[in-house]
């Protein structure tokens, strides 16, 4: 694959070489200001998405999903964290282990389980099913819970 590429890449550039060499300098103009246009473009580009990040990251949404993923992550690690207490003190006193790591693990999950909060979100999203005239169906997704009739 190697030699194919380097083949590939000495071939565009011996083309663009010639290509090069035969133009008028009318034509290199043109060329020159379109490859400045188009780097300008996607410069643009960048720039726009750029403030796009910074405006989310700077808005109360975001700085409230963060404190709610940062309160989830505590819960869970705190969790962790007295499952695996509990089996060091059970080892240490010689006694079998009555949390196992698959017990420890519901455990775990059990003490994740989603806010009210989480709910709310999860019933935003709405799904319809409606066949079509072949028989196959097809399934509409409709955000924030905007339902089209």
């Amino acid at each position: 694959m190697g030699k194919k590429l380097a083949f590939g890449l000495g071939m565009i550039s011996a083309a663009a070489y010639v290509v090069a060499k035969n133009m008028t300098p009318a034509e290199k103009k043109m060329v020159r200001d379109r490859v400045a246009q188009a780097a300008t473009n996607v410069k643009e580009t960048a720039l726009k998405y750029d403030r796009y990040l910074h405006e989310y990251l700077a808005s109360a949404e975001y700085q409230q999903q963060r404190q709610d993923w940062e309160a989830r992550f505590m819960q869970a690690k705190q969790a962790a964290r007295t499952a695996a207490e509990t089996i060091r003190e059970q080892v240490a006193t010689g006694s079998k282990p009555e949390t196992t790591p698959a017990i420890a693990r519901e455990d775990l999950s059990e003490s994740m389980t989603l806010s009210d909060s989480d709910d709310q979100l999860q019933d935003d999203i709405i799904l319809k099913t409606m066949p079509t005239e072949n028989g196959q169906p097809t399934e509409t997704f409709y955000p924030n819970g905007q339902v089209a009739d």
